[in-house]
């Protein structure tokens, strides 16, 4: 039943490859295990001069929240059968990874690391959440349904390490639609951010 309302619900939001070109790049998957660590000089710099966005600003008008929590059912039915805890939608989380899953959309590339330099730890500290909080982070684009990337990530070995990771309590979600002239265009990029405490 809920793979049919998934189905609807991608359909309903076009959710889609390029249309198949053979110049589109196969789909990607990325993984980062979080516990990296920053000089604190660094870590000091980004959290003084770090945006201050409100927490909840970003689900407002979010066109993508219902992909979003359909994403964290399929995460949670995943450890689910493994007996592990469920995880929730974490909205100060969430405003993390949608802001990577846009960066990665508007500068055309896939990495966890920006051309800036930024990695998933620094992007944690420019939200003002703490670096002990950030768990590891996905990242996928180019795949034609939520199905599909689920199943790419439980085959891949780090993918799964993160989504199975028994201190996890939360996971923050971005969802961005590559632009014409993207490596993905036409496509979705995914990134899912893990937390713990």
């Amino acid at each position: 039943m809920w793979l049919l309302l998934l189905v609807g619900l991608l359909s309903a939001l076009a959710i889609s490859c390029s249309g198949g070109s053979s110049s589109a790049p196969s789909p990607q998957v990325q993984g980062l295990v979080g516990g990296l660590d920053l000089p604190s000089t660094r870590v000091d710099f980004l959290v003084a001069n770090g945006p201050r966005p409100s927490p909840q600003s970003l689900f407002a008008q979010d066109p993508y929240f219902g992909v979003k929590q359909t994403l964290v059912e399929m995460l949670n039915n995943a450890r689910r059968q493994q007996g592990l805890n469920p995880l929730t939608l974490d909205w100060a989380y969430t405003q993390v990874a949608q802001a990577h899953a846009d960066d990665m959309a508007a500068r055309n590339f896939f990495a966890h690391v920006n051309p800036d330099g930024l990695d998933p730890v620094d992007r944690v500290v420019l939200f003002g959440l703490p670096v002990a909080s950030y768990a590891g982070e996905n990242i996928a684009a180019g795949f034609s349904d939520l199905a599909e990337l689920m199943v790419a990530w439980l085959e891949s070995a780090g993918h799964r390490r993160n989504i199975m990771q028994q201190g996890i309590v939360a996971v923050g979600v971005g969802v961005a639609k590559a632009p014409p002239g993207h490596d993905f265009a036409g496509s979705y990029i995914f990134v899912t951010d893990f937390r713990v405490r």
